[in-house]
Parts: structure tokens; sequence; C-alpha cells
């Protein structure tokens, strides 16, 4: 029974770090007008990128040579709809200079509010914690459409993305 048990465990855990992510993009956002049309066009392509169980769905990871259809996903299912610029007393004053690379996985929320934000890499000057405060503050600021597919609310939430951040005083080469 203890080795069927372990088993169990050791698959389930396994199966746990495999997960994989949907790449996504904080550099784009939809704007206004395409997001109108959006609801239609989501409904329509949902069973071809996500796969949905309960409230919650997960993006579809497409192999490398179906680039197509993963940037048709992202483009509707997870490009933020709205980045509200970063204004001053919302930025952590006490962070060092220089330049961070910074890789997170998150959910997005019925709501289309970013959650779970869980840092996953970081170089550069920052550490973990100040990549986490600084991703969470951009993240606050960044709204998406929020999943609707026949009149049902969805959080999706295997999803990745990458952030630089470059902070400092802008001194153009010098």
């Amino acid at each position: 029974m203890k080795k069927v048990l372990f088993l169990l465990c050791l698959f389930t855990g396994l199966n746990l770090y495999s997960l994989e992510y949907m790449q996504c993009n904080f550099n784009k956002q939809l704007g206004s007008e395409i997001t109108t049309k959006l609801s239609s066009i989501r409904e329509q392509t949902a069973n071809t990128c996500l796969i949905c169980e309960g409230q919650v769905c997960s993006m579809k990871i497409w192999p490398k040579k179906e680039k197509g259809n993963s940037m048709v996903c992202e483009r509707l299912f997870c490009t933020p709809e709205i980045i509200r610029k970063v204004i001053g007393e919302e930025i952590p004053t006490d962070l060092r200079p220089g330049k961070s690379k910074i890789e997170f996985t998150y959910k997005i929320t019925e709501k289309g509010k970013v959650k779970d934000v869980m840092i996953t890499s970081v170089k550069g000057v920052m550490n973990e914690r100040d990549a986490y405060r600084w991703v969470t503050g951009v993240t606050r600021r960044t709204v998406f459409l929020p999943l609707v597919i026949k009149g049902k609310t969805y959080e999706i939430n295997n999803l990745s993305a990458t952030m630089t951040a470059n902070l400092g005083a802008y001194d153009a080469g010098n």
C-alpha cells in the first residue's frame, strides 16, 4: 500500500511540475476599437484555443511548427485590453537602479484582473522580492477582457510572461 501511495504522489508531483504555460505579452494591448468585435470571435475560437473545465480554462500549448495558431490564441485570449500608465506613487522608490529581466506566471480572473503572480526567474539587479513588487505593480494596472463563452464567465490559469524593468535615470548612453 505504501508503494502505491508513493508512486501516486510521485506521478502527481511530476504532473504538477510539467504544467505548461502559454507565453503572453504585456508589451501590446488590444485597444478599444477591437474589443467590441472580439467577443464573437472568442466564442468561435474557444474550442481551438482553450481547454475548459468548470469555470477554469487553460490555454492550449501549440507545437513550434504551429506558431500561427499560438499567435492567434495569444492575441485573442491573453493580450491585455488596457495597460494603464504607471504613475509616480505606484512605482516602488526603493529599488536599485539598473536593468532586470523578470519571468513570471499568473492567471486572468473572471473579472479580467491578473492574480496569483509567481516569479519564476530574475536576471539583473532585482532580487525575487523586488521583481514581485515591480510585476504586481504593473499587472495591477493591466485589464483583460473577461472571458465570456455562452453567457458564462471563465478564468484562464496557465499563463506566463516576461517583463524587462529598466530603473534609474536615462543617460542617453553617456
